[in-house]
C-alpha cells in the first residue's frame, strides 16, 4: 500500500539549476572584462590623464598701473635740526625737533624701468628749541616749510620705486630772544634740499611712500630791535606718505 507512493527524483532539476548559475557566472565575468577593458582602451590601455590645474596668477598689483601721470598725497614724520648763531647774542648753535606733516602734489613720467617727475611740498609741525648763552635766551620755531624739488629714480619691479630728489626749500622761522639782547622776529629764509626714498605700489592707484630729505638753509644776518646776529638753520625730516596717482 505505501510502496504506491515513491519519492520523485529531482535530478533533472538540479542539472537546470547548475547551468543557469553557470550561465549566470559567465555573463558576470564577460561584463566586468567589457567595462574593464573600456577603463584601458585610452592612450594603449593606460587610464585617462587628469587635466592640468591652471598656474596660479601672480601678477602684481600695480601691474595695470603705470607710473607715468599726475600723484597727490599727504606724509607725516620727525624733524631734526640746528641752528647756529653768531652776533650780538653771542655765538653758539643748539638743536630743533618735533612732529613734521605735509602733502604734495606732482608729475611723474615714466621711460622703461627709470621714472622722472618734479613735486611741490608745503608742510608745518612742531619743530623748535631753544638754549641759553651769555644772559640770553634765545628760542626759534618752524612755522612752515615749503620745496619744489626734481626727482629721478628706478624700478626695481613693477611695484617698487626707488629716487633720489632734489631742489629748492623755504621755511618761515619765528626768533625770540630775552635777556641781555633781547628781539623778536619772524623771517622767511631759503636754500637747497637733497634727499631720497622708496614708493611702494600696493594697489593700482596707491602707493606706500619712506623718505628723508636734507634741508640746508642760507645763513642771513637779521636785525631786530637793535639786536644784530647771523643765523644758519639746517633741517633733516624722515617722514612716511600715502600717495593717490591718477
Amino acid at each position: 500500500m505505501f510502496n504506491k507512493f515513491k519519492p520523485v527524483s529531482n535530478t533533472s532539476n538540479r542539472g537546470v539549476s547548475t547551468t543557469a548559475h553557470r550561465s549566470l557566472l559567465i555573463a558576470s565575468c564577460a561584463s566586468v572584462a567589457i567595462m574593464a577593458g573600456t577603463q584601458f582602451a585610452h592612450a594603449g590601455g593606460l587610464p585617462d590623464q587628469a587635466a592640468p590645474l591652471p598656474e596660479p596668477n601672480y601678477a602684481q598689483p600695480s601691474s595695470n598701473g603705470s607710473w607715468d601721470g599726475i600723484f597727490m598725497g599727504a606724509a607725516i614724520g620727525y624733524g631734526i635740526g640746528d641752528l647756529s648763531v653768531r652776533g650780538d647774542s653771542g655765538n653758539f648753535s643748539f638743536d630743533n625737533e618735533g612732529v613734521f606733516g605735509s602733502v604734495y602734489l606732482g608729475r611723474d613720467w615714466q621711460m622703461g624701468n627709470f621714472v622722472v617727475g618734479i613735486e611741490g611740498e608745503w608742510g608745518g609741525g612742531d619743530i623748535n628749541g631753544s638754549d641759553q648763552n651769555a644772559g640770553t635766551n634765545l628760542s626759534s620755531d618752524v612755522n612752515w616749510m615749503a620745496a619744489v624739488r626734481a626727482r629721478a629714480g628706478v624700478l626695481m619691479g613693477p611695484a617698487l620705486l626707488l629716487y633720489a630728489t632734489g631742489g629748492y626749500a623755504w621755511t618761515d622761522l619765528d626768533l625770540r630772544a630775552t635777556g641781555a639782547t633781547p628781539f623778536k622776529t619772524s623771517e622767511q629764509l631759503s636754500g637747497y634740499q637733497v634727499g631720497g626714498g622708496a614708493e611702494y605700489r600696493f594697489a593700482s592707484q596707491w602707493a606706500l611712500r619712506l623718505d628723508y630729505t636734507y634741508t640746508d638753509i642760507e645763513d642771513e644776518t637779521i636785525t631786530a630791535n637793535g639786536v644784530s646776529n647771523n643765523f644758519d638753520p639746517d633741517f633733516h625730516l624722515a617722514r612716511a606718505g600715502l600717495t593717490l596717482r591718477f
